[in-house]
């Protein structure tokens, strides 16, 4: 996960975006005026719409199995992810914070 700062007629727009590890797909994306809580819980609440079925299954095939194989997403050190994710994914996936 990461964020984009664009230009428009001199104001800063920011392009949230989560993309697969893998594949390179984009699973989603927000276009926002702020990086505030809220706008990340907006983008993860979007997010949680597209892929949480799947994080969950994965999460409950593995639990059986005694494994803990839940989705990692990775992000910068930003708080507002940490405190985003937690709210919609804690349970049934994980967050690799990257300090740089």
């Amino acid at each position: 996960m990461d964020e984009v700062v664009l230009k428009e007629k001199g104001k800063k727009i920011y392009d949230i975006n989560a993309v697969d590890g893998k594949t390179g797909y984009n699973l989603g994306h927000l276009l926002s005026d702020s990086i505030s809580l809220s706008a990340f819980r907006e983008f993860f609440g979007d997010l949680k719409e597209r892929i949480y079925d799947q994080c969950l299954e994965r999460y409950e095939k593995y639990k059986k199995a005694g494994i803990d194989r839940r989705i990692t997403f990775v992000s910068d050190k930003r708080e507002h992810y940490k405190n985003a994710f937690n709210k919609y994914f804690q349970k049934y996936a994980s967050l690799f914070m990257v300090f740089q």
